[in-house]
């Protein structure tokens, strides 16, 4: 990202009505029909963290790169199984790291999960993303077995 991009994360107060805000403002949350809103922001351009994860290129891309690790993994035939796996990123698409999130019970199965991603690294579709995408893009969350690779993404920028 160039240094003159500025992104980051911010959250907006919705209420569904002024006495819910009020409500909200005077401690009563229980009773206030209040939700947090999460937002990415480029210097000051703003748009939901929803409505970017719901574009047709962010969705593409996840499963640009879900499909492709799914084609270098070797355990794809034993779907009996299941793992998840978090991948780090850079903003450049290069591998950081893993983590099993939720492990198959099988130290063969997780190895080749954890195989499939390095083999399929890097990532460098991302590169081509806007800088509000590309942060979103640096956690990955990944399924193996039982369902396909997976496209689900989360967390923190």
């Amino acid at each position: 990202m160039s240094d003159d991009c500025w992104v980051y994360r911010t959250h907006q107060l919705h209420c569904a009505s002024a006495a819910d805000a009020r409500r909200h403002a005077q401690g009563d949350l229980e009773n206030a029909r209040c939700r947090q809103e999460a937002y990415i922001c480029v210097v000051k351009d703003c748009a939901t963290e929803r409505e970017i994860r719901n574009s047709d290129e962010f969705t593409a891309t996840v499963d640009q790169i879900g499909d492709r690790t799914w084609r270098n993994w070797e355990g794809r035939m034993s779907s009996h199984r299941g793992a998840r796996v978090r991948v780090t990123l850079t903003e450049e698409g290069e591998l950081r790291g893993t983590e099993i999130l939720r492990s198959s019970g099988s130290s063969t199965f997780d190895s080749q999960a954890l195989a499939a991603i390095e083999r399929s690294a890097p990532y460098h579709e991302i590169r081509q993303m806007a800088p509000e995408m590309r942060v979103l893009l640096t956690r990955i969350n990944l399924s193996f077995g039982g369902v396909a690779a997976a496209s689900a993404t989360e967390g923190e920028p």
